[in-house]
């Protein structure tokens, strides 16, 4: 029997008219959804979010008044012909950021069910909480909690139940119905807010088989589906960690839907056999799943799921609704960047390659793009004089691939969204140690391990331990002297004491006057500036 549903998964999804025409998007997304949804019916298709969708969002940092957003917010809220939002609530407020809202208003249109990924809680407590609450669509937290009141939007599993076909079109419609539960896992491995509590990997495993132990015997759920957001070897542990309890056997999930490494990939993992996906970023591309039980089941019913992998091509068909709303949320976005000069449409350079910006690879490691963004805190600092560049990695946002091809405004804002001055300092060379100690052998893996301009070797970046410091790290080919003193160029935000064990930092003497350069008071057009250089545009 082809029972449904029929699953796409997605991950971290940004809006822009510009890339409509383009490879993958939401409108495609959609318009694929419809099409199965015509020939199955709407009950046996949903569309599943596997997280990082909210965040990383260059548009997001845009400012805009709330009550415009609300205004845009009411204008697609309608569902079933009534209004879901009420923009009065926001009328005679100031100034404020889109914060996911955007994505929200699209995604309604499109997912029927969702779990957390780590980006997610790059939110604001307020703002992730409107964002939830404003969902038409349930967000499954299996192995987190939430703190203080929040939206019954959030669950620990879900339930679906869908009927069993009749064999031909010549026999009566049966009342069999088969279940569906949804359960889900979020990572934990990174600078989790306070007001979130993620379970560890150990604690993970047996919170989801005790639920799935539930599911299966309290709720008569006869398909689990797990929805991930993990690094895919965790994924893999996981699914063993169901084959290996031997109450469940090979009854525990079904099929995993896993989001976080944005490039898709799909095995068949352990004994039982369970197919697991990982999602393409930006919708790229989607799996379809198409679920069937035995013809003839036994007292417990088998299944087995064909994966189809499909490619969102440029001239897959797409949802003009949708496409009218993303243009219009672009265009508010858009207008609201052009009064701080930043025009993000207008293209500024040419990469020749692919750069690899996902965090788990720079927040470890040296970059050859992001050493050109350190290279242009030099370059922009308004001095000749200056020894090297550093800024913290976590400034960078976008968590995704970069190149081959054109470069705009809007790419310098998706990598770097923040408004921050570049600084001068004159710091010691005990201090300039202390930093790329600290980067080496106490952030690495986190947000604040520390990007070096080219001036810096590459052994100042792969330090293991502090008696290798004199051996492998060098500034303008010499050693850095403890007594020594150097002007380091770095974003004003490391200066506010505010970067995990890089505090001290705030304690820096700041050479120079305050610029009126956009340049020095701004990285994102000290980027716009800079690449153009190093990555003109070809012809």
């Amino acid at each position: 029997y082809e029972l449904g549903p029929y699953i796409y998964e997605s991950d971290n999804s940004e809006k822009s008219p510009d890339a409509l025409a383009e490879t993958g998007g939401l409108s495609k997304f959609l318009a694929l959804k419809k099409a199965y949804q015509k020939k199955y019916g709407k009950g046996k298709v949903l569309a599943a979010l596997s997280g990082d969708y909210l965040s990383p969002s260059a548009m997001s940092t845009a400012k805009i008044r709330e009550r415009d957003i609300g205004s845009l917010q009411e204008k697609h809220s309608e569902r079933n012909g009534k209004r879901t939002f009420a923009a009065r609530r926001y009328f005679g407020k100031a100034e404020g950021s889109l914060a996911g809202a955007h994505m929200i208003s699209v995604g309604n249109k499109v997912f029927d069910i969702a779990t957390f990924g780590n980006h997610e809680f790059d939110l604001s407590e307020k703002d992730l909480k409107s964002r939830v609450s404003e969902s038409w669509f349930p967000w499954i937290a299996s192995n987190l909690a939430i703190q203080g009141n929040f939206t019954k939007n959030v669950l620990k599993y879900r339930i679906i139940e869908t009927r069993v076909p009749a064999k031909s079109e010549s026999e009566k419609p049966t009342t069999e119905k088969i279940r569906f539960g949804f359960i889900s896992a979020t990572m934990s491995a990174f600078s989790v807010p306070s007001y979130v509590k993620i379970l560890n990997s150990t604690q993970t495993k047996a919170e989801l088989i005790r639920l799935t132990k539930f599911l299966r015997t309290e709720k008569k759920v006869s398909f689990v589906v797990l929805l991930t957001h993990l690094p895919l070897a965790s994924d893999i542990s996981l699914i063993k960690a169901f084959g290996e309890d031997e109450s469940l056997g090979c009854e525990g999930i079904n099929l995993v839907l896993g989001g976080h490494e944005h490039e898709s990939s799909y095995g068949v993992i352990g004994n039982c056999a369970v197919p697991l996906t990982k999602s393409f970023y930006n919708a790229k591309a989607v799996y379809v799943h198409k679920i069937f039980r035995d013809k003839h089941p036994k007292e417990t019913p088998t299944f087995h799921v064909d994966s189809v992998f499909v490619p969102l091509e440029n001239d897959c068909p797409e949802d003009e609704t949708l496409n009218t709303e993303i243009t219009e949320w672009w265009n508010l976005a858009a207008d609201a960047f052009v009064k701080e000069g930043l025009d993000l449409k207008k293209s500024v350079a040419y990469l020749a390659q692919r750069y690899d910006l996902r965090n788990d690879l720079i927040y470890a490691e040296r970059n050859p793009l992001l050493v050109h963004i350190a290279d242009a805190h030099v370059h922009c600092s308004g001095s000749k004089e200056v020894d090297g560049g550093v800024f913290n990695t976590g400034a960078v946002r976008v968590d995704n691939f970069i190149g081959p091809g054109v470069f705009s405004v809007y790419d310098v804002v998706r990598v770097w969204p923040y408004e921050d001055p570049i600084k001068i300092v004159r710091v010691s060379g005990a201090t300039l140690r202390k930093i790329i100690e600290t980067s080496n052998l106490v952030n690495r893996g986190t947000h604040g391990f520390i990007q070096l301009s080219t001036e810096f070797s590459d052994g100042c970046m792969s330090i293991e331990k502090p008696s290798q410091f004199d051996d492998m790290c060098t500034l303008g080919g010499k050693p850095i002297m403890s007594e020594g003193s150097y002007r380091i160029a770095l974003p004003g935000y490391l200066l506010e004491g505010k970067q995990e064990n890089l505090e001290f930092l705030q304690d820096c003497e700041v050479e120079g006057e305050e610029s009126d350069k956009l340049i020095e008071n701004d990285v994102r057009h000290c980027l716009a500036s800079y690449l153009p250089i190093h990555f003109p545009i070809q012809g």
